[in-house]
């Protein structure tokens, strides 16, 4: 499957209407973080879940790559999921609109092999979306693959890791994160 990707990736060079998308959710992350942690703090199950993707797309003969994060309190049901989706397909369309390239037609989603995107109900929902109408119904071609066993850990998991790092210093120079506002501000120097 790695070939799998790398192929996906090359093949952004030949086609400039279409995309690699991969994505993954984050370990959700107590909306609770401070230095001086107490008791309560600790016991709090306030919880914010972030589905990311990291967007690599070619634009003039050079291969881009960005990460976008969605983060929101609640559970990770295949409704939000799906919002999140359609809220990143339209916001990549614009911006695809604004750099002057062709509307996206083609698009390869890479998902790890967790239950978060193994659930055929989302694709299936997703699917009726690109039907005619939909949000997506100028995609005439969406293909979602899997990662193996094993083989899931891509540059988003690093993106996520670098994220928490972040989370970490903020916490470190004794900013106190209470709110999802907090948490993104935290996430906002990354890069």
């Amino acid at each position: 499957r790695i070939r799998a990707v790398e192929a996906d990736i090359e093949a952004l060079r030949n086609v400039p209407d279409s995309e690699v998308w991969f994505a993954d959710y984050s370990m959700p992350v107590k909306l609770v973080g401070t230095f001086d942690e107490t008791e309560a703090d600790f016991l709090s199950n306030d919880l914010a879940n972030n589905l990311g993707f990291m967007r690599m797309y070619m634009d003039g003969g050079t291969l881009y790559r960005e990460y976008w994060d969605f983060v929101f309190t609640g559970s990770k049901d295949m409704q939000s999921s799906l919002q999140i989706q359609e809220c990143f397909f339209l916001k990549i369309q614009e911006d695809r609109a604004k750099r002057g390239l062709p509307p996206l037609h083609c698009l390869k989603i890479w998902a790890d092999n967790a239950s978060d995107f193994k659930g055929g109900d989302m694709w299936a929902q997703w699917r009726k979306e690109l039907g005619e109408g939909g949000v997506a119904s100028e995609l005439s071609m969406v293909e979602l693959n899997y990662h193996a066993p094993g083989e899931g850990k891509t540059m988003l998991d690093g993106h996520f890791g670098h994220l928490k790092m972040l989370r970490h210093k903020q916490e470190r120079m004794k900013v106190e994160r209470r709110s999802v506002e907090d948490l993104l501000v935290s996430m906002a120097t990354a890069e």
